[in-house]
């Protein structure tokens, strides 16, 4: 009722007022379309967060799917490895039986042992070479066996195949004549893991400074003299090259020797393919890159590389038993040396780390 009566023939003064009511009218639509155009905008944006949820949800859903199939592929892979496993077994067990039939021999029984206890071998008997053991109480091994059945380890080690022996005792023909002090495996194999393959040899070292090379049948091959009569405690050894080893020994005296092993092509059925063994390096007992510290004998060796790169040479890592740890390069230089304040009872490598236990 405020408003004037914008007709004809009104007066200035009405007309000026229905010219800022037509203009407050103007403004009122102009907000109207604004808000209309921002609520348009933020429901475009709102569809497009919808929109890419909607495509991420979708990927989602695919790698599940594809994760599905990744696992009923796996489980398959099992099932068919579990078969061959199986199957392999049978053939084994069959030939142990050929084996036996034709040599009258009993099949010599699984070992069976437990946590913290050691069983002797069935191939030991008392009296021969090399056994220092007394026969085990039969009610002792009896407890031994059931805890081991109820541990599950008698199924495990009844995978194990034993491939040779080696008996300590004087004489020739393979015999070691000598108390062995360290065992270790020759690596020779440049591209495999040695999970993926065995030893074609074994590193026995002996209390009289000797190392002697062994196939896995047991033939000995090749018997080397390290440079020095202190016994050796400590063995580690990697491929080189093809058809030449590094083989790295720990002496009670505190010394490390690394020594190369050049190796023969290997034919159809031959037994033996190591050429020579030479002394390359002398680490002498005691010394340190920046510090000279007393003797001790060494207790464990590694090989590891620095890094994952396979074209890096390998370093050598030595403890002793007051506690020195030295790193070496394959060159023989030292690197560095270092005391920890604990005595290691085992060491391993995981990639490019060093574990110590």
């Amino acid at each position: 009722s405020d408003q004037p009566d914008c007709a004809a023939g009104m007066d200035f003064r009405q007309s000026e007022q229905c010219k800022a009511v037509d203009q407050d009218e103007d403004e009122e639509a102009t907000h109207s379309a604004r808000d209309n155009n921002s609520n348009n905008s933020q429901l475009s944006v709102d569809t497009g967060r919808l929109s890419q949820l909607e495509m991420q949800l979708i990927g989602t859903a695919s790698e599940l799917q594809n994760l599905r199939m990744d696992l009923q592929t796996a489980v398959q892979q099992v099932n068919t490895l579990a078969a061959s496993l199986i199957k392999q077994e049978e053939i084994i067990q069959q030939l142990a039986a050929s084996h036996a039939q034709l040599t009258g021999q009993p099949i010599p029984p699984p070992l069976q042992l437990t946590p913290g206890h050691i069983t002797s071998s069935p191939f030991d008997s008392p009296g021969t070479p090399g056994t220092h053991r007394q026969p085990i109480d039969p009610a002792l091994r009896q407890r031994w066996e059931q805890r081991g059945e109820e541990a599950g380890l008698s199924s495990w080690m009844s995978k194990f195949l034993l491939l040779s022996v080696l008996r300590p005792g004087p004489g020739s023909g393979g015999q070691l004549g000598e108390e062995v002090t360290a065992v270790g495996p020759l690596m020779t194999e440049l591209f495999l893991p040695s999970a993926e393959r065995p030893p074609r040899y074994v590193a026995v070292g002996s209390s009289q400074g000797r190392v002697l090379l062994y196939s896995t049948r047991g033939a000995l091959v090749l018997s080397h003299v390290t440079g020095t009569t202190t016994p050796v405690t400590a063995l580690t050894s990697w491929a080189l090259r093809k058809n030449e080893s590094a083989l790295v020994t720990g002496h009670t005296n505190g010394e490390v020797r690394m020594h190369v092993v050049h190796l023969l092509q290997l034919t159809a059925g031959q037994e033996g393919g190591i050429k020579q063994v030479v002394l390359r390096h002398v680490l002498e007992a005691g010394k340190g890159r920046v510090r000279v510290f007393e003797p001790a004998p060494i207790t464990h060796l590694l090989s590891a590389r620095p890094n994952s790169r396979p074209q890096t040479r390998r370093q050598v890592v030595s403890w002793d038993t007051n506690g020195w740890v030295r790193v070496q390069r394959e060159n023989g230089t030292l690197r560095m040396e270092f005391q920890s304040n604990v005595t290691h009872l085992a060491v391993t490598t995981s990639g490019t780390t060093v574990l110590a236990l």
